[in-house]
Order: structure tokens, then sequence, then C-alpha cells
């Protein structure tokens, strides 16, 4: 059984004619949103802190921090508490920028004017009081040093992801048609012959 050379040119005209179509069906469908984001910066309060640290230590100290507020928000205990604060189901996602700072975004739902901050601002009092209860019971001085609540109205959504897989998925299956009726046509040679 071999792939002959004819079948490249399929899967060629395959390849362009998948390209094209996702091209058109996901040009079609791309779409806007509104997007919440909270940007926060974690310092440790320095007045609580003996003298001899140096800004070095102080910095490493706050960069692992950002890891456990991170750890946070994926807790479901964290999450049911965001839930009942602000009375909607919010998703949100949060990720390191850089060092310790953290943004995180959340899609706006029914978006009315002023009510993006009501989630913003739940997020970081929400933030804040964990923090205040960790510090509270490890007495350490973690605070969130800069706190910013942005919108963003009319992202666009990418379509890069489902426009690759359309194509790779039709690839793989007319390269899955072609063997097997390679690997048939060949059996039914072989068994002819006999």
């Amino acid at each position: 059984m071999k792939f002959r050379s004819f079948h490249f040119w399929i899967l060629a005209v395959t390849f362009v004619a998948a390209l094209i179509g996702s091209s058109v069906y996901y040009g079609q469908q791309s779409s806007t949103e509104d997007k919440i984001l909270v940007f926060v910066t974690v310092g440790i309060d320095q007045t609580k802190l003996p003298a001899e640290n140096s800004s070095y230590e102080l910095q490493r100290a706050s960069e692992h921090f950002s890891d456990v507020v991170l750890g946070w928000t994926v807790e479901p205990s964290f999450q049911e508490e965001f839930l009942v604060r602000t009375g909607n189901n919010y998703a949100f996602t949060g990720q390191r920028q850089e060092k310790q700072n953290l943004l995180f975004q959340s899609s706006a739902y029914d978006f009315v004017d002023g009510a993006y901050s009501t989630e913003g601002d739940a997020l970081l009092s929400l933030l804040n009081d964990w923090i205040a209860a960790y510090n509270a019971k490890t007495n350490a001085g973690y605070v969130l040093a800069i706190q910013k609540v942005n919108f963003q109205s009319d992202v666009e959504v990418s379509t890069l992801a489902p426009k690759v897989g359309t194509v790779l998925l039709i690839l793989a299956l007319t390269a899955a048609g072609l063997l097997t009726h390679e690997y048939a046509t060949t059996r039914r040679r072989s068994s002819s012959a006999a």
C-alpha cells in the first residue's frame, strides 16, 4: 500500500477548500465582547517588618505570595464567596503579568453603565479580605499595593483556534479516507490475483 501522488493533490485541494470554507464560516461568526479587567500588584507593608529585610527579599516574597493569591482564585470557596458578593455567576481568569503583577479578566454579562465596577470592586474586596485573614494568621504584612478596575468594550474574540482545528480535522478525515480506500483497493487486487 502506497500513498500515490494524486492523493497529495486531493489533500492539497481539500486543504485549500477547508481553509476558505472555515475562513468564510468563522468570518461571519466573528464577534466582540465586553471585558472587565482587574489589575493588582501584590506588595508588603514594610512598617510591619523588621528593618533588616532587603528590598530584594521583599520583592521575592511578594512574587511568591502572588502565586498564593492566584491559587486562592481557583479555590471553590473563593468562587462561592465571589458569587455571593456579586449576585451573578461571573467567571474570571487570573494570570501573572510580571513578577507580583496579576491581571484578572471576566466577560461582562448584561452590561449596564457602571455595573462592571461592582464586579471588579467585589473581586478586590474579596482579595483584600483573604489577604487580611492570611496576615492575621501568619503575622505577615501583605497588601494589594496597586488596585485598578478597567472596562474594555467591543474586544474582538479570536476565531483562529476554531479555524485551525476545522482545517486539521478535515485534513485528517480526508487522509484517513484515502488510506482506507487505498488499503481496500490493494486487498481487492491481492485477493483477485490469488
